[in-house]
């Protein structure tokens, strides 16, 4: 990889482990020497036990073994940014004692958006009591009902960006994608089927068109074993003219990563005052959000705020 744009790798004050959790995501052996990269001083491992249910349970396990107070946890289909192991260590010196974890932003290729996505800034404490006290039955959002399911832990959701998600995966990783999205959320299919039809000459989006074509045959249940994803997507891929990637080689540079990155979502870059505080308001800002729209958009999560 070249790294001559990348900033140089400092040592943490953090005592933390980073888990890559994977599922044989194109993008895991890119994603773990991005990790490398950013967290030089730190232990990482890597985490694959097939259904998510199972590898979240191992992720938490080898967290608490390894004993750092802190962990990052990072899904396979994450790239991380130049700068992302710097700025995970400014949240975990400003997070407050009362919460538990952080939800951070990745830019989602799939929706355009920067979104919580594939990485998480944890105590390891707070892992260690999921693992003895925490729900595990959670099927549809697991992580997030396990953590919900902790009483008296908090979670914090700062504005900051810190890599790209679902850019370089495998076609039918990304089929399966729009297939699960289109079933979850109708309510914004037809403008996410909008989008992808508009960038067609990126063969991704084709793929993800088909996820969603397929997702209206209603003969079809929402979930499938991952063979039978295959399957399905082999068929719809070859109906759309696709064929599959090779394997990711060579890695993308850090210049190629930075290039992904949209000119508003930069904003976003740096765990500031309003990342910290503002962070819905401020996430907005950096997808592209501006001028009155911005402002209603403040006004009305501020009286949601007081509300509350």
């Amino acid at each position: 990889m070249s790294d001559t744009t990348a900033p140089a790798p400092r040592r943490s004050p953090v005592r933390w482990s980073v888990i890559q959790r994977h599922s044989n995501e194109r993008t895991r052996d890119a994603g773990l020497s991005t990790i490398s990269r950013e967290f030089a001083d730190a232990e990482v491992v890597q985490v694959a036990a097939g259904d998510f249910p199972t590898t979240l349970r191992r992720c938490f396990e080898s967290a608490v073994d390894i004993g750092n107070p802190w962990t990052v946890t990072i899904d396979g289909d994450v790239l991380l940014l130049p700068g992302a192991g710097v700025t995970l260590a400014v949240l975990a010196r400003r997070m407050s004692r009362s919460a538990g974890h952080a939800d951070v932003l990745v830019h989602d290729k799939v929706t355009g958006e920067a979104r919580s996505a594939g990485v998480r800034l944890y105590r390891t404490s707070v892992m260690a009591r999921a693992l003895d006290h925490g729900d595990w039955s959670g099927r549809e959002r697991p992580e997030t009902q396990l953590l919900a399911s902790l009483e008296d832990v908090v979670a914090w959701s700062p504005a900051v960006l810190v890599g790209l998600h679902d850019h370089e995966q495998y076609l039918h990783d990304l089929f399966r994608t729009a297939f699960i999205m289109a079933r979850k959320k109708s309510h914004r299919i037809a403008a996410f089927r909008e989008r992808w039809s508009a960038l067609q000459a990126d063969t991704d989006f084709v793929a993800l068109l088909a996820g969603a074509e397929a997702a209206e045959r209603p003969e079809l249940p929402t979930s499938f074993a991952s063979e039978d994803y295959r399957s399905l997507s082999d068929e719809f891929l070859a109906t759309s003219g696709l064929t599959e990637k090779p394997p990711l080689h060579p890695i993308p540079s850090w210049h190629e990563l930075e290039a992904q990155v949209p000119p508003a979502a930069h904003l976003l870059r740096r765990p500031n005052l309003g990342a910290r505080r503002l962070p819905a308001v401020w996430r907005k800002a950096g997808n592209g959000t501006r001028g009155l729209a911005l402002a209603r958009y403040a006004l009305r999560r501020g009286f949601e705020h007081l509300r509350s």
